[in-house]
């Protein structure tokens, strides 16, 4: 195994611990090394792999926020509810 890619199966077992703007930092430096230059063969992969990573992490804190907020909402709409019975 390359160093290259050695320290990104190593960076991917990391990725869990990023957060949502630095996994996408992350992401955004994968992405302009492929655009900036030839990659060999080993390291693309190594990158491309490190990439869907940092995507499905990204993916997973989207719908935990998600999640979060409609959770969130429910209660705000239940707590309103609740006023509007008490007013009535």
């Amino acid at each position: 195994m390359s160093a290259a890619s050695s320290s990104h199966a190593k960076h991917a077992h990391s990725t869990d611990a990023l957060s949502f703007s630095d996994a996408c930092r992350e992401l955004q430096a994968i992405v302009e090394q492929f655009k900036n230059g030839q990659l060999p063969l080993e390291e693309a992969l190594a990158l491309y792999e490190a990439g869907i990573g940092h995507l499905k992490h990204c993916q997973t804190l989207l719908n935990t926020a998600q999640g979060k907020v409609q959770t969130l909402d429910e209660a705000l709409n239940e707590a309103l509810a609740k006023e509007a019975l008490n007013e009535a």
